[in-house]
């Protein structure tokens, strides 16, 4: 077996290899993270782990700073149409999934190495994404493992890009990597702690991670992004992350994992209705400025002029998400969102439509979505998915 290292000495010819190796390898990290919903694993984890270790947050419960919110969603249900609806607002520093790197690297068991030569491993994803949660929202990105900092990811937040401009510049002018990164990372602080709003959005934890944090930090918010399950598993199938020959056991575990955390929140009394907005990606992208003002009223931010004529472009203007396939694969963004909410419908086989259907009925009576009764239906956009919801029968999944 040949290794290729150390890259300094492989010729021309073998350098360009590496380089699209490495290429594809991370494309393929990026659009295929099956352990994010399936994996028995990673699920078993989620429901074993407690935030017992994390009692030092109690110090945090009266600080000043900017607002700490949390996007809770899940893969492919809309979350780059809603982050930039969300970041419209100049008082808002976005970081469009801050975990996942540090998933990454724990998945390897690779030890975690800071800026102040400290080292630390982690044995549980959850420890260490409630260690990077806690330190994000004071804006302490000093303290964050240095993995954070490769994601390319850091580009989707408006004042988090400034980052990689920031490193760019330091090291075209000679500045050792650590140096420029210490700096660089000062200027995040900055503008972090002038925002006054913290928003990330992650589909990599639980929301009772979040219920457990809640009473750590009393200003957090939650805001819980949900799309119609049909939508969502057809759209991760273009990944392989379902697998049409296992749909209905994906399908359940999904639906399982979507409708735990819903009742959840309308169990927890630490979360009541002034600290967890749910809302449908459908009502958002069918009525972009009502909806919008509406989380807006609810995260207590100041609209202006601006911002609803930056909803209004991002909805309905001319726009397009590029011309390559990944670029038109992973756009969430619409000429027209109205338009693009059931567009779904057209394509998605009735077939798969059905079995959803039958994995998800009892989720659905929560949200108050409809089962579709054959194709003809499924393909007429004037009959509605929408129905009115029930309460909850309690946890049915294991009954």
């Amino acid at each position: 077996m040949t290794y290729l290292w150390p890259l300094p000495r492989c010729k021309p010819k073998k350098s360009l290899v590496v380089t699209c190796l490495l290429t594809c390898l991370f494309f393929f990290l990026v659009l295929n993270d099956k352990s994010i919903l399936y994996n028995h694993g990673y699920g078993r984890l989620l429901q074993e782990w407690k935030p017992e270790g994390i009692k030092y947050f109690d110090q945090l419960t009266t600080a000043d700073g900017p607002t700490p919110v949390v996007i809770l969603t899940y893969m492919r249900s809309g979350s780059s149409f809603f982050g930039e609806v969300i970041q419209a607002s100049d008082d808002v520093f976005y970081l469009f999934e801050p975990l996942r790197t540090i998933q990454f690297q724990l998945r390897k068991n690779k030890t975690f190495h800071y800026l102040d030569n400290k080292t630390r491993n982690y044995t549980h994803f959850l420890e260490a994404a409630a260690d990077v949660m806690n330190e994000i929202f004071q804006c302490n990105f000093e303290n964050l493992p240095l993995t954070f900092f490769s994601d390319g990811f850091l580009n989707k937040g408006k004042k988090a890009r400034e980052f990689r401009v920031c490193m760019n510049y330091k090291r075209t002018n000679n500045t050792n990597r650590i140096t420029a990164t210490k700096q660089c990372v000062l200027m995040m602080k900055r503008r972090c702690l002038a925002s006054k709003f913290i928003v990330l959005k992650t589909i990599r934890i639980p929301l009772r991670i979040l219920v457990s944090l809640s009473g750590m930090f009393q200003k957090l918010k939650i805001l819980h992004l949900l799309r119609d399950p049909r939508a969502t598993l057809k759209s991760q199938s273009r990944f392989g992350i379902v697998k049409t020959n296992h749909l209905q056991e994906n399908a359940t575990k999904f639906c399982n994992r979507v409708y735990e955390d819903i009742t959840l929140a309308r169990q927890s009394p630490s979360i009541g209705s002034n600290r967890y907005f749910p809302i449908s990606y459908e009502n958002l992208a069918k009525s972009p400025k009502e909806m919008s003002a509406r989380v807006y009223s609810f995260l207590d931010m100041d609209v202006t002029a601006n911002m609803t004529m930056h909803i209004e472009k991002m909805t309905m203007a001319d726009r397009t998400c590029g011309e390559s396939r990944i670029a038109k694969t992973m756009c969430t963004k619409s000429a027209n969102s109205s338009a693009d909410a059931e567009k779904w419908r057209q394509t998605i086989p009735y077939s798969f439509a059905a079995v959803v259907d039958s994995a998800c009925s009892m989720l659905y009576s929560i949200v108050g979505l409809r089962s579709v009764p054959d194709e003809e239906h499924l393909r007429n956009l004037s009959f509605s998915l929408r129905t009115k919801t029930i309460d909850d029968f309690g946890d049915f999944r294991y009954s």
